[in-house]
């Protein structure tokens, strides 16, 4: 079956039936009352917007036109509309359906017979396009009409798209468990941190150029602040600027920290099946973090993970791990084919200087306070302090592999103290003293891997030779 194409109802065809709308006679009900296939018919009359003069040569997309077209309360023939919604081939039909929408021809068309209804249920073209036009389509378009009608409808309710649907924060209270919001294409300005704190995972994709803003008078207030659960953000540029100054405690585009640091537990003991609060678990795929006033991603007592993915130009530490003291496990962040750089540029004077307000200069890429941070065949160059580095004498590990580490100030890579326990299960490994192939081959073997497997086996991987820091 071919993909249904994206042009509108021929204009033969809208035109006859903008004549018969003109031809209708009014409702023998009372003013105030309008049965569904009345309601039905307004909008389709509305939205068929086609002039009425035959030779009008106006596209169907006018706007002028959609404003003629509404005038006219009356709607169409109960005969004309079902003979063609039931006669006319599928492809036909899903157009006229399309201008109606998914929401109108459920709640009205859906209500006038089981016809209908039956037409609702069987033309894969329609909701091909009510997929499309909403952004919710993951999979190529050639192949979508070979989809069903129950599995396109599905995708349909569970993939709110913004704006189409809803609001961003009203997506993310009814998005359903392992589902996707969609954002379509476009900047997108927040002025409130987006809190999310669900115990069933689901995705935040942007479609093509998404951007996602915040620009806050408020005090230290993160884009999205992560305090439960996991979300997955997918092909979205995310920038952010706030008032305050505290880079531990909100002063950051991303802040992943649970509702309580003793509380949480490990996706894999409990999450998603209520038992205590699922640890917060950020993962990143193609995204680029930025703030202009803070950290880009902090991670404390949760989970965060950077794949194909850039975090650059912030005012302060690009990555920060912490954990409260709860040990070197208790936060994780993995890094892989990333870039991490420019970062502790310090505040923009424009931004604060009425109250007083900065973030100095001299910040590093990725700093690990205490917890464990796997750094991965990523790019952590020119960061106004060092690239990667570690302070905590016990709890605190870095994994660095096969990256490109250079242009920092004033080191590249900096690790706990000689001979303390949080140095001893450090590792770097770098292109410097080993086979290139060697390091290519292994980095292949983690391509399939999720990222628990990753940790591991870099953490463990023989034949390679780890760089010695004396510092």
């Amino acid at each position: 079956m071919s993909s249904p194409s994206s042009n509108f109802l021929p204009q033969s065809l809208a035109q006859s039936l903008a004549q018969s709308l003109e031809e209708a006679t009014p409702s023998s009900k009372s003013d105030d009352y309008e049965s569904p296939i009345t309601s039905t018919s307004r909008l389709l009359r509305k939205r068929l917007c086609c002039s009425s003069s035959p030779s009008s040569s106006s596209s169907l997309s006018s706007l002028s036109s959609y404003a003629s077209a509404a005038s006219s309360p009356f709607p169409p023939p109960f005969p004309l509309l079902g003979i063609f919604l039931l006669t006319a081939p599928d492809a036909v039909t899903a157009y006229v359906l399309r201008f109606l929408g998914a929401k109108e021809c459920g709640e009205n068309l859906g209500l006038t017979s089981k016809k209908y209804q039956e037409v609702m249920k069987t033309n894969v073209h329609a909701w091909w396009m009510f997929n499309r036009d909403a952004n919710k389509l993951p999979f190529d378009s050639s192949t979508a009409p070979m989809r069903t009608v129950s599995s396109l409808r599905t995708l349909y309710i569970s993939n709110p798209s913004v704006p189409f649907d809803m609001s961003l924060p009203t997506a993310l209270l009814h998005v359903p468990p392992n589902g996707t919001i969609t954002i379509s294409p476009g900047h997108h300005n927040f002025s409130k941190t987006l809190t999310l704190a669900r115990n069933s995972p689901f995705t935040i994709m942007g479609q093509d150029e998404c951007t996602l803003e915040i620009v806050t008078e408020e005090s230290d207030k993160p884009l999205f602040n992560v305090r439960r659960g996991e979300v997955t953000f997918v092909n979205l540029n995310m920038k952010h600027s706030s008032r305050g100054t505290n880079i531990w405690g909100g002063q950051a585009c991303v802040h992943v920290k649970p509702l309580s640091c003793s509380s949480a537990v490990s996706p894999s003991h409990g999450f998603g099946h209520g038992h205590g609060n699922p640890r917060p678990r950020a993962i990143f795929t193609d995204c680029n973090l930025t703030s202009s006033t803070g950290r880009g991603l902090v991670v404390i007592a949760g989970e965060g993970y950077l794949s194909s993915s850039t975090v650059s130009g912030c005012a302060a530490t690009g990555v920060y791990v912490g954990s409260n003291g709860h040990g070197a496990e208790a936060a994780v962040v993995g890094i892989k084919d990333s870039e991490i750089s420019g970062n502790g540029v310090g505040h923009h004077p424009s931004l604060n200087n009425q109250f007083g307000e900065y973030v100095n200069r001299g910040h590093s890429g990725v700093y690990v306070q205490d917890g464990s941070a796997y750094v991965i065949d990523s790019n952590v160059s020119y960061n106004t302090f060092t690239g990667i580095s570690g302070s905590a004498q016990d709890g605190c590990r870095i994994v660095s592999f096969a990256n490109t580490v250079s242009g920092n100030e004033p080191n590249q890579t900096q690790l706990p103290q000689l001979g303390s326990p949080s140095r001893n299960i450090c590792r770097v490994v770098s292109y410097e003293n080993n086979d290139r192939n060697v390091i290519q081959r292994i980095l292949e073997d983690m391509e399939e891997m999720e990222w628990d497997e990753i940790m591991e086996y870099v953490s463990n991987v023989e034949g390679v030779e780890e760089m010695e820091l004396f510092e």
